[in-house]
């Protein structure tokens, strides 16, 4: 019985917690309703998946979805300190590293979390003519490399 009680009370403040990620993204002026969108539908994954881990490993789900919580948090800010992004991003990461084989869609979501938060922050680059200059971030996604043609033609 007191197994039982405690379970479902970690059950609970999960899903207030995410409650309260749902309300902080709801208020955020910085987001597009699109991405608004997303981000709510990635938090409705998130918490039945992590009630689901809730069920075997508490501790760990709570982690994951307080490592959220923060990551919003340091998303949202309107005074926003990048290097703080980056450490909550890269905290809520490897929150799920040890569940990428027994919860792959855990650590599926999360990432996606992460990857959505990381590109809808980066700071605006100004640009000249057609080429943009910014500071230096890795975003997700697939790059394509141009070589010059290295033949020796004397």
């Amino acid at each position: 019985f007191r197994v039982h009680s405690f379970r479902k009370l970690k059950a609970n403040m999960i899903e207030e917690t995410i409650k309260r990620i749902e309300a902080r993204i709801q208020a955020a002026d910085s987001l597009t309703p699109e991405r608004r969108h997303e981000l709510i539908e990635l938090l409705t994954t998130l918490k039945a998946e992590a009630a689901n881990l809730a069920r075997t490993h508490g501790e760990q789900a709570q982690s994951i979805v307080g490592f959220t919580q923060v990551t919003t948090h340091e998303a949202m800010r309107t005074d926003q300190d990048p290097r703080l992004l980056n450490l909550s991003v890269q905290a809520l990461r490897q929150s799920v590293e040890d569940f990428e084989k027994s919860h792959p869609r855990l650590a599926q979501i999360v990432n996606s979390i992460s990857t959505t938060y990381t590109d809808c922050n980066h700071s605006q680059s100004s640009c000249i003519g057609s080429m943009r200059i910014r500071t230096y971030h890795h975003s997700s996604g697939k790059s394509i490399v141009f070589q010059y043609d290295l033949m020796d033609d004397t």
